[in-house]
């Protein structure tokens, strides 16, 4: 729909919109068949309106980036409610040429509760039956002990495997290299996210949300928020 409404306003009722990538759980990849020119006032105000016709309680980051450099050359937040320090910096059109646009859903907390209680079902049945089979075959294994694969991209807690994408895989290797120890936000977003031209603060706070419900199944471990500082990932002796 957002795709849609953009060709429209901008004259456009021939391309077509290509199909949407899912990058991960929560990112979502819209890209166009041919080269366009965007108002980000348009924009923003075509994500408000979409927005609006959704209960959606949850913050959305859009970022607006160049096919060929791969660089965000604009983003902002659509968050629910009115918040008057959240205003999407507007006025600059964005010369004729290849963007995509990645839109970083946010749910709730209370949607994401509900969310994982009914996936968690499943989870405990399998869990219990599990303990059940390790206890049987007495393989004293700790499930405490935590990895990371950095080829695959993949957190491993004990002989669970979680599949990780590359930004939550950074973010995580920065704060482990620096275990109990204070990593500052500026330091974690000009290594994560400088290479993309702006950065949306936002953003490292999704991902730490993300990090820190991955890494729930080891009580061994947490990441600790030092308020305005930065994060502090904990190994519980």
């Amino acid at each position: 729909m957002v795709a849609h409404e953009l060709l429209k306003a901008s004259g456009d009722t021939v391309s077509l919109v290509l199909p949407v990538k899912k990058l991960d759980e929560l990112t979502y990849r819209i890209q166009f068949e041919s080269d366009l020119s965007i108002h980000p006032d348009t924009l923003v105000s075509i994500a408000q309106q979409i927005a609006g016709t959704f209960d959606t309680s949850g913050e959305s980051v859009f970022e607006v980036k160049d096919c060929y450099r791969k660089e965000t050359v604009y983003s902002f937040l659509i968050s629910p409610g009115e918040k008057k320090d959240l205003v999407p910096c507007k006025g600059r059109v964005l010369p004729q040429s290849c963007y995509y646009i990645e839109i970083q859903i946010a749910i709730s907390e209370p949607a994401l509760s509900y969310l994982w209680f009914l996936l968690a079902i499943p989870v405990l049945i399998l869990g219990a039956f599990s303990y059940l089979k390790r206890t049987e075959k007495n393989s004293g294994e700790n499930p405490g002990n935590i990895s990371l694969d950095h080829r695959n991209q993949i957190l491993r807690l004990g002989n669970v495997k979680v599949k990780l994408t590359y930004k939550e895989y950074r973010l995580l290797e920065l704060l482990i290299q620096q275990p109990n120890q204070i990593v500052k936000r500026d330091y974690l977003q000009k290594v994560i996210w400088e290479d993309e031209g702006v950065i949306v603060s936002r953003s490292l706070d999704m991902y730490i949300s993300r990090l820190r419900k991955k890494l729930a199944s080891d009580p061994s471990v947490e990441i600790e928020n030092v308020r305005g500082e930065g994060y502090k990932f904990i190994v519980n002796s």
